[in-house]
């Protein structure tokens, strides 16, 4: 179990999920008619994983 009342952890966890949200596709893509399922997809795994192992 983390250590909550360490503001580290909440900076680590922080620099993670801003590493992921920005492998999200950009609004261009979506103009554009991408198909950003896949992209999606994979930002709310690597999401949860995150979470799960900040436990």
């Amino acid at each position: 179990m983390p250590d909550l009342a360490h503001p580290d952890y909440f900076l680590r966890l922080a620099r993670a999920l801003d590493r992921i949200i920005t492998d999200l596709p950009q609004a261009d893509h979506v103009r554009r008619g991408n198909d950003i399922s896949p992209a999606v997809h994979s930002v709310v795994t690597d999401i949860s994983h995150v979470l799960t192992e900040q436990r």
